[in-house]
């Protein structure tokens, strides 16, 4: 019996050890480095509570952002893949969270498509009138619009400079 009771006794001092390491799992969500998969909303008021708790985090992490740009006129299109930090952030930082909204909601323009380790980690749009929202599951009536910011296509145009339009 001592043996046995020896046994456990190793086992949880290893297991301890472990997971104060880190190595194993807490079964907390939201540990730093996890991200969470992109939820679906039944309100714009959850919307913005995943934007700011998790969506925007998760944007945070990516370390890749294909940037699509549609111009619906001309049936034209562009896409560059951007993996500079600095643009990382700065897209991030642009992307400021709106509580009121100022506008109806218009002709998509741009998606950015973010990567973490080669894995989609959230897509973004924005309209031609600069209002941003996150692509959740659940079909068209689950776009809501999260944010506006009119620096934001600058931004984007600048990012894409090198990337030729095609049809």
């Amino acid at each position: 019996m001592k043996g046995l009771a020896a046994f456990i006794l190793l086992i949880c001092a290893v297991g301890g050890v472990l997971w104060a390491a880190g190595v194993l799992p807490t079964g907390e969500s939201g540990e730093a480095g996890e991200i969470q998969p992109v939820k679906t909303a039944a309100s714009r008021a959850e919307a913005l509570k995943l934007a700011k708790e998790e969506d925007l985090p998760a944007i945070a992490q990516a370390d890749k952002v294909v940037i699509k740009q549609i111009d619906i006129v001309r049936s034209k299109r562009r896409q560059i893949t951007v993996e500079s930090k600095t643009a990382l952030e700065q897209i991030h930082d642009a992307l400021t969270i709106a509580q009121q909204r100022e506008d109806a909601a218009s002709t998509r323009v741009y998606t950015l498509n973010f990567y973490r380790d080669g894995n989609l980690i959230r897509t973004v749009y924005v309209h031609w009138n600069n209002e941003w929202g996150i692509d959740r599951p659940g079909g068209r009536g689950n776009y809501w619009y999260i944010g506006k910011n009119d620096q934001l296509p600058a931004l984007l145009n600048k990012l894409l400079q090198p990337a030729g339009w095609t049809d």
